[in-house]
């Protein structure tokens, strides 16, 4: 049993408006087929704790769902929507530290350390 929430605060949600975050605030049809198929093709790999990193997570739902199966997972996403990220992994990974979520940034010096965890 995963709790997902998609409740911000009135703070969190004018930004949302301003750019295109709001589309992490949905768990959208093609999330579902790709668990679906990662759970089918790399479920063995995931319980040896594969590493993952999901890029524009928006709710985490299937890196949660790695995490489940076993991957290290890193959740990836716009500031604005870390808040929400973080408090679905509190919720279902509370003291997991197999599961982290940040801000996803694309400079190299990010991206190597984002790799090395």
């Amino acid at each position: 049993k995963m709790v997902i929430s998609l409740l911000l605060t009135e703070d969190d949600i004018a930004p949302l408006f301003d750019g295109a975050a709001w589309a992490g605030t949905q768990l959208w049809d093609a999330a579902v087929v790709a668990i679906s198929y990662v759970h089918r093709v790399y479920r063995e790999q995931m319980s040896k704790g594969l590493r993952v990193i999901e890029l524009g997570c928006g709710t985490g739902v299937p890196g949660m769902c790695c995490r489940i199966m076993g991957a290290q997972v890193l959740l990836t996403e716009q500031p604005e929507l870390i808040p929400l990220i973080s408090q679905n992994v509190e919720d279902n990974f509370t003291g997991d530290s197999g599961i982290l979520a940040e801000v996803l940034s694309w400079d190299r010096e990010r991206c190597a350390e984002n790799l090395r965890q």
